[in-house]
């Protein structure tokens, strides 16, 4: 069904009645703390104290488990000068300092244990209680404006606002219908930096007599790019709770919830709130190991929390991690306190009796309840209507649309599909299977066959007859080089470490792999991350380093068996999109609107790996852009240390084997994307250029909602010039719901009178937020077809031949993203909407997929290449 307005989950301030205002406390690190404590990192770490920052992650962390009520906790706060935050805590009410003292003399020592006994007491010394001091911090609900016309916001706002609507759904007196469940809402504090509110339903519903879960709401305020008035988004999802005894994989915490009565320390406040805590496996010192004992691993709490407990005098029991995962209902402990939920997650076995997700019926259910609660003050933002446009695009031989296979046979798309591959890797290619089992290789070779259309009884090398072509596929076993890393404990530094474990295994890829002539891609089965004890062991980029440095882009398989054949069919397109393959030429043509023809496409992304995400452990930046034309199936990348543009599976390679140049800091993006926009894109012609909020406004500050401007452009410091100025070139920003900063959405249908009719759902297409701004969506995935939009997950509901049906918990339910485009820049004389439109067509047409891809194809292109970044340096971008 084609639905013509989009319901988000959006509230505005009801100008006619605003809210009271409010006094909160706020709390500061002392600079004097702060000066002392970045003075003893250094002693410990060695470094100089201007490059030293203080370690405050785990002192913040034990905050959010142990201390209630409280709003917000500022990750950044020890940092000094004029940036550094004003404010560490935010609190309803200002909690006892002494109580928040403890906390801290504790951290102190566990957090710099190296240092002695001595030093310690010599820096707690200087720590003096009387120094923290909360303050009062008022909050209106008025805002100001930017110049470019958005609302503009103190900080406070976005922190405290959400929270005076929290604190009024969790009253004991407030409560939602849903369905035969009456919900009632606890506060759950956030983790350091994450601004919003959450509130977790509690008690949780069951499900089938063993299933636990809960309804979360999260509300968070935003601004839009020229929207003199800010937003109030209210995302829904559910939390489950695991339920049975659990199989917890190792390497990523997990989430514990805690409710308690009577609180952890002496003059803390009691609430009804729930505090957060993480457990993660440890590895078990051989000293501390049983002689009959094989368990080489614990679980203990995160953070360093076990060590700081110890040092605190707590007024009860904390409870135990492993008793927690080894019987976690009896730790939700629902009629008494205090109670502990551990949080499913994807990894965990058995997997959980409730699926994911809330469908549209339910959404609308729990949005209107909402909207009543925090009426009048808060209302719904008018639904956004759809923007009807009929686009022209050529057909993905690897996917075409029903009209195209009423016209052609499949042996004339793959036909085709072997064209592009030639087009692109010229006249030979051979494919690697490196397999563990022989049924991934076996679906492997199969799916390479059906793909190009290569009859079971032809052989390898196979020569195409319709083209001069030649396709190779070898099989190989993976073996040894599957297994995970060697990390050599007599090596100190963790990244010297790590680093010498991914050469060796490089070193040892180069040994076993063939020279071959011509372009090479390798199929690789490997256990996935929950196979491997922890990140560091984990093989995949080390072998991705040792394919490329033997001139081969990697793709990826599982060793799972679910979905063997489809993930066999999907690889291969991967790999074909890692060599640069492209179905057909990405020309969007908007019946009735002139384009220009030809057009040049830019996607701009900066890859990014922090330390935990990371091959080695560092800090790794680096931009690049992707290039494409409307009227060639060639696309092209640059990144700082190439010499020129290179082919797509080229720069790949380059950047694999180290090859390319790393920023130290994010603003030395701007001289490179200015340099190679203007001397390198636009003397080719018409450009529209496409980059991604999240990703890339703390580089490129012209980003932010309360800078980006119509048809003006700034690059770094420069000021703002004329769009004109820049012949032919169009900028297009993109956004999701990445911190919750697009909203969720339902579409709805409305009728001739403009009366709304009970239907609900999900719909394909581009609507109107503003001017400027639009939003992009899609409809269900092809493989959840079956899936009702009706579906319900507490109420009985009527499927689309009328059949009603019981309550489905257990159903998976699929949330939409809903991407927000601005059209920042165009040229004098076009029209607004069409470069939207082709903005949101380019998420259609990538060869690998049947479906949406979240970003449009120049940017998703250049997202995918942060895969391969690895051993880099940083350096100054000149």
């Amino acid at each position: 069904m084609k639905y013509n307005q989009l319901r988000t989950l959006s509230f505005r301030l009801n100008e006619r009645k605003p809210p009271e205002p409010q006094i909160f406390k706020t709390l500061s690190l002392p600079e004097t703390w702060k000066n002392e404590l970045r003075n003893l990192q250094a002693e410990i770490t060695g470094r100089s104290v201007d490059k030293t920052n203080v370690p405050i992650a785990n002192l913040n962390k034990a905050l959010r488990a142990l201390v209630p009520d409280l709003i917000y906790i500022e990750p950044y706060a020890a940092k000094s000068g004029e940036r550094a935050p004003k404010r560490w805590l935010y609190a309803t009410e200002a909690i006892d300092t002494q109580a928040l003292y403890l906390i801290v003399n504790a951290w102190v020592h566990t957090q710099f244990s190296k240092a002695s006994d001595a030093r310690r007491s010599q820096l707690l010394a200087q720590l003096k209680v009387g120094d923290l001091q909360w303050a009062a911090t008022p909050v209106t609900g008025t805002w100001s404006h930017e110049t470019n016309g958005t609302a503009k916001l103190d900080i406070s706002n976005f922190i405290l606002l959400p929270h005076v609507l929290a604190a009024q759904l969790s009253q004991e007196n407030a409560s939602i219908e849903f369905g035969p469940e009456t919900l009632r809402f606890r506060r759950a504090s956030l983790g350091a930096g994450t601004l919003g509110a959450e509130l977790v339903s509690w008690p949780p519903i069951k499900y089938d007599d063993e299933w636990y879960w809960s309804v979360v709401v999260t509300f968070t305020l935003q601004t839009i790019p020229f929207q003199s008035f800010p937003v109030l988004h209210c995302d829904l999802s559910l939390r489950r709770w695991c339920s049975q005894p659990t199989y917890l994989p190792g390497g990523k915490e997990t989430s514990v919830y805690l409710l308690t009565n009577v609180p952890w320390l002496k003059n803390l406040p009691s609430s009804n709130s729930f505090q957060v805590a993480s457990i993660e496996w440890e590895a078990v010192p051989a000293s501390e190991r049983n002689e009959n004992a094989s368990d080489e691993y614990r679980l203990v709490w995160g953070s360093k929390l076990p060590a700081l407990l110890d040092r605190l005098n707590l007024l009860h029991k904390f409870p135990t991690p492993q008793n927690i995962k080894d019987d976690p209902v009896s730790a939700l402990n629902l009629s008494g306190s205090p109670n502990a939920g551990l949080v499913f997650r994807y990894g965990i076995k058995p997997q959980h009796g409730v699926g994911p997700g809330l469908m549209p019926g339910n959404r609308r259910t729990l949005a209107e309840e909402i909207a009543e609660l925090i009426a009048p003050q808060w209302e719904l933002v008018e639904p956004l209507p759809r923007v009807t446009f009929r686009p022209k695009v050529a057909t993905n031989p690897f996917f075409p649309n029903s009209t195209a296979k009423k016209k052609r046979t499949e042996s004339k798309f793959q036909e085709q599909r072997v064209r592009a591959i030639a087009e692109t890797v010229g006249d030979s290619l051979t494919v690697e299977i490196w397999y563990q089992r022989e049924t991934m290789r076996d679906e492997s070779i199969k799916a390479i066959r059906d793909w190009l259309g290569i009859p079971e009884s032809a052989s390898f090398p196979y020569n195409f007859p319709e083209g001069d072509f030649t396709l190779d596929v070898r099989a190989q076993l993976l073996g040894a080089l599957g297994d995970k890393l060697e990390i050599d404990s007599g090596i100190k530094n963790e990244k010297t470490r790590r680093r010498q474990a991914i050469s060796q295994r490089g070193e040892e890829v180069a040994e076993k792999v063939e020279a071959l002539s011509g372009v090479t891609a390798a199929l690789v089965e490997l256990a996935g991350a929950d196979g491997f004890s922890s990140a560091s062991e984990d093989p995949k980029q080390a072998l991705r380093r040792g394919f490329a440095l033997c001139y081969r882009v990697t793709q990826f398989i599982t060793t799972e068996e679910k979905s063997l054949s489809h993930r066999a069919k999907s690889g291969f397109l991967d790999l074909l999109r890692q060599l640069g393959v492209q179905g057909a030429p990405p020309k969007i043509a908007i019946a009735k609107h002139k384009l220009p023809d030809p057009l040049h496409y830019v996607g701009l992304w900066l890859m990014k790996h922090n330390s935990p995400t990371s091959a080695d452990g560092s800090v790794q930046r680096v931009p690049v852009m992707v290039y494409m034309k409307s009227d060639s199936t060639e696309i092209q990348a640059i990144a700082p240390g190439f010499d020129s543009w290179l082919s797509y599976r080229e720069a790949l390679l380059k950047i694999a084997k180290g090859e390319v140049k790393g920023v130290g800091r994010v603003e030395q993006t701007i001289p490179f994307i200015k340099e190679k926009l203007t001397n390198d894109v636009l003397p080719l012609g018409d450009t529209l250029l496409v980059c991604h909020a999240q990703n890339l406004r703390s580089a490129w500050k012209w980003l932010t909602n309360g800078n980006i401007a119509i048809d003006t452009v700034a690059f770094g410091n420069e000021p703002q010039r004329s769009i004109g100025e820049l012949k032919g070139l169009r900028i297009v920003r993109v956004r999701d719901s990445q911190r919750h900063e697009t909203p969720e959405w339902y579409a709805q249908e409305e009728d001739k009178k403009g009366l709304i009719k009970d239907r609900r759902g999900f719909s394909d297409g581009l609507f109107q937020m503003g001017d400027r701004v639009f939003a992009s969506t899609y409809n269900k995935p092809k493989q959840l077809k079956n899936l009702s939009v009706n579906t319900s997950k507490v109420s009985s509901w009527t499927n689309s031949k009328g059949t009603t049906k019981d309550p489905s918990p257990g159903a998976f339910s699929w949330n939409p993203g809903l991407f927000e485009l601005t059209v920042a820049c165009i040229q004098p004389g076009d029209e607004i909407f069409p470069w939207a439109a082709i903005t949101h067509e380019l998420r259609h047409i990538a060869l690998q997929y049947d479906e949406a891809l979240k970003l449009p194809l120049p940017l998703h292109l250049a997202k995918q290449m942060e895969e391969y970044v690895l051993l880099i340096e940083n350096e100054e971008i000149k």
